[in-house]
């Protein structure tokens, strides 16, 4: 890993490149920044986008390129100044956005081949769910082909997708994807492209001159949108995910039936064209959309088991559109911690806004930071937080909700109570009380708040669907909703830092003796991280905190957080100190003060 390159850009081939990662900009729009890189890597960006630019006239004049960024502090081809990722790029008659690839195959192909053309490697969406979003190109490898899996998936799509072949896109060249490679090179008049480097760039022009007029071609056959209005460039990332890509057979409206004190209203409806439906694949995977504000198939999430429980879920890797939590965005307002809360955000949802997780104990799990229906510190803290902050957005979502303090009620136990109001009836849903649904339930638990959004955490329920819609609707029309999630999330970390650093000052240790005040950032972080998660070492029988404190006193610290838990959650313990590690630029030579609760 090298330090930051002297050398960026921040135009390429004479268009602008915008940074779309704030907010909901994501594919639609950004901001000016400077992508650092060597000056090699830039020199061959240009020659790629002028590439794509005077192949793709028909489309109309270029307007903007639109990127998560090149140069990061972290170990690869981005932290040596050879990466640039591409979420966009826009043009006056359409724009191809990445995340989009299934619903733009011709033009998101077409795209991709120029870029293999110019770069030796080129991650793409089918590679893996982090790759979805964006391509990744990098210059650390010469140009030619290779029998690696994005080099194969690729080609496998470009033969079903352009010279009607029917592989399996798996990404292993098998003898299947040999043969069909052949056919497709005999049948082009093109040379063998595993040996000769001017085969396979012919075969990418080739490739990304049919998806160019394949989509120039459906362009002109339909009217041209209003300049300004065009190329979906403004219109939201909500198509269909159909898990798999396999297409829907049938789709039925899920009905509303009555109101309950305690339980969620399915009879209302925050917008006039609300509908919840229906869409069962041809394996019979269920899947569910929202019709909501004059948008359609946003997608809510799928039926997921996860015995003894069974419930909705969507994910962060979705390719719906997403909104991602991105610290740099919320620094202005929060600081050190803004960035703090990040390794967590990613690890737990891969840092979305729109994770829905009813499918285990916690009966509903929401948000980039995944808050908890079943303690009284997660969910029901982030809608407490909601409720008095956006009273007037809390009750077009959900009007059922309110607190104490607004239905002339004292507080309890030294804070607000959460209420189901129905009418002139009350429930408080803020105390401890055990599921109804008889199923296991955490030592922890608020049975109330928890029967609110999911009744039963054996089966699909009406109210965990309704429930599921009105958060993603209010999380995708509210930037305060999100920026309430994230001060809910940052004031949550502090709690538990606190908690951690006067459990580590109990025990006296020579290296803690001031607990936690002094220590680096990192090392706060993952065991902040640890304790918000809830993982242990059971294989020592210690606790969430003993654990913490064990991992404090290895020898190396955050190498032994790694470890936590691993005969559980082995993928969970070790990205988090890979996303730590990914926050060196952010966490490196700062520490925490306990005083000022900041890291400086």
């Amino acid at each position: 890993m090298s330090g930051q390159p002297k050398n960026y850009f921040e135009s390429l081939a004479g268009k602008p490149v915008l940074y779309d990662r704030l907010h909901d900009h994501y594919g639609k729009t950004g901001i000016p920044y400077q992508f650092h890189c060597t000056a090699e890597t830039q020199a061959t960006l240009e020659l790629l986008f002028q590439d794509i630019f005077e192949r793709s006239t028909r489309l109309g004049a270029p307007l903007r390129i639109l990127s998560a960024g090149a140069w990061v502090s972290k170990p690869g081809q981005h932290g040596e100044g050879r990466a640039f990722d591409l979420d966009a790029i826009h043009w006056e008659r359409t724009a191809l956005v990445a995340l989009n690839q299934p619903a733009q195959k011709p033009l998101y192909l077409a795209v991709q081949a120029l870029c293999l053309k110019h770069c030796g490697t080129v991650l793409g969406y089918d590679y893996n769910a982090k790759h979805r979003d964006h391509l990744h190109v990098d210059t650390g490898r010469p140009v030619r082909f290779r029998e690696t899996q994005s080099v194969t998936l690729f080609v496998q799509q470009a033969l079903n997708t352009f010279l009607g072949h029917a592989l399996k896109i798996d990404g292993e060249f098998g003898e299947d994807t040999a043969t069909a490679l052949r056919d497709a090179l005999d049948r082009l008049g093109i040379g063998d492209v595993t040996a000769s480097v001017a085969d396979w760039v012919r075969f990418a022009e080739w490739i990304c001159d049919r998806g160019l007029e394949i989509t120039a071609d459906a362009l002109d056959a339909k009217p041209l949108p209003a300049r300004g209005s065009s190329a979906g460039i403004d219109e939201p990332l909500d198509w269909p995910d159909y898990m798999g890509e396999e297409e829907p057979v049938e789709r039925a409206q899920i009905q509303t039936v009555r109101p309950d004190t305690g339980l969620l209203d399915l009879t209302y409806k925050p917008y006039p064209d609300w509908r919840i439906r229906l869409a069962t694949t041809g394996t019979g995977k269920q899947q569910w959309f929202l019709d909501f504000n004059g948008q359609t198939n946003f997608y809510l999430g799928y039926r997921f088991a996860f015995d003894p429980y069974l419930g909705l879920a969507r994910t962060g890797s979705t390719k719906t559109g997403n909104l991602f939590y991105d610290h740099l965005a919320y620094r202005p307002k929060f600081g050190e911690w803004a960035s703090f809360v990040q390794p967590t955000g990613r690890c737990e949802s891969e840092g979305s806004f729109f994770v829905v997780n009813a499918w285990d104990a916690a009966a509903m799990t929401l948000g980039f930071f995944q808050m908890a229906a079943h303690t009284g510190e997660h969910l029901a803290s982030l809608f407490r937080d909601l409720l008095k902050t956006l009273p007037g957005e809390a009750d077009t979502y959900f009007p059922e909700l309110k607190l104490g303090s607004q239905i002339g009620l004292p507080e309890q136990g030294g804070f607000d109570h959460i209420y189901a109001v129905n009418g002139t009836q009350r429930l408080d849903l803020d105390v401890e009380a055990a599921p109804s649904d008889g199923l296991p339930a955490e030592k922890w638990y608020r049975g109330r708040f928890m029967r609110f959004f999911n009744p039963h955490r054996g089966q699909v329920d009406q109210e965990e669907l309704h429930a599921a819609a009105r958060w993603l609707a209010w999380l995708n029309a509210s930037p305060q909703a999100r920026e309430v999630c994230v001060s809910n999330a940052v004031e949550g970390a502090k709690r538990t830092v606190r908690d951690v650093h006067q459990y580590v000052l109990s025990r006296g240790h020579p290296r803690y003796p001031k607990g936690l005040d002094g220590v680096a950032m990192a090392l706060v972080q993952a065991a902040m991280d640890v304790k918000h998660h809830g993982r242990r070492n059971r294989d020592m029988g210690q606790s969430n905190l003993q654990s913490i404190f064990w991992a404090l006193t290895q020898t190396d610290p955050l190498a032994a957080f790694a470890t936590i838990d691993t005969d559980w959650r082995e993928e969970r313990s070790r990205r988090s100190v890979t996303e730590i590690k990914a926050m060196a630029q952010w966490f490196d030579n700062k520490r925490y003060d306990r005083a000022a609760q900041e890291f400086k």
